[in-house]
């Protein structure tokens, strides 16, 4: 598990500040086309010429992105499952009980419909006031996809719930935060890893262009760092 003491917008406040005025927020690309030796990003806002793209989107945006100047790899990107989830923020004041650890990863064969549920307090200190505690949530996925459609008073109704049967805990809330992802993760299937392999190639052979994200490699946080690293790298003519 990654985190800062003042949460994860730590790494993102860094990142922007060391762009400066290159750092566009709100301008979200529509296209890529190409002139010449370089790649022209069109906006609403106007279009940046550059001579190397970093595609650094989920699977879906990036073939939308890319269907103009790669329509075989926009295919593969687009075909790419993503599966929806639901994230259950819960606080509290009552912490008799409360469990210790990093969390829980509950298997479908508990018969509960949580995916897993994260111990704040326990692996994250100073994330939330002394006197309460902070549990998260997760719901969906591949086998449950509907189940993110639900209202937040159910969803709540069903991470509570979970949490009760699998820890013992039980979770009064003071306060509680809904937000859902319909497409969240990405699945990687079978023959996925073969089908990337296609994409990259393609991408390599246009030249000045490269995907990152946690759909290439992996779906971990560490994976789409990783592949972030290697994209920019390829680009610069440095080795891996």
């Amino acid at each position: 598990m990654y985190s800062f003491p003042a949460g994860m917008s730590v790494m993102m406040d860094a990142l922007a500040q060391g762009l400066g005025n290159g750092l566009k927020l709100g301008t979200p690309a529509t296209r890529l086309s190409r002139s010449g030796d370089e790649w022209a990003v069109h906006t609403e806002r106007g279009v940046w010429r550059t001579p190397r793209v970093v595609v650094a989107t989920p699977p879906h945006v990036a073939g939308s992105l890319l269907s103009e100047v790669a329509p075989a790899a926009s295919e593969r990107l687009l075909a790419v499952p993503m599966s929806a989830v639901a994230v259950v923020h819960m606080m509290g004041r009552d912490r008799t009980g409360l469990p210790e650890g990093f969390g829980v990863l509950n298997p479908r064969t508990e018969g509960v419909r949580t995916l897993g549920t994260l111990f704040l307090p326990s692996h994250i200190p100073g994330r939330q006031p002394e006197d309460r505690w902070v549990l998260t949530s997760i719901l969906g996925g591949a086998t449950d996809m509907k189940l993110p459609e639900r209202s937040d008073e159910e969803l709540t109704a069903i991470a509570l719930a979970d949490v009760e049967r699998v820890t013992g805990f039980v979770p009064r809330t003071e306060r509680v935060r809904v937000h859902r992802k319909l497409k969240g993760i990405p699945q990687l299937r079978v023959g996925h890893a073969a089908r990337m392999r296609e994409v990259m190639a393609t991408l390599d052979s246009l030249g000045g262009l490269a995907l990152a994200g946690n759909y290439t490699v992996g779906v971990s946080i560490e994976h789409a760092a990783q592949s972030g690293v290697a994209a920019a790298r390829a680009l610069m003519g440095e080795a891996p």
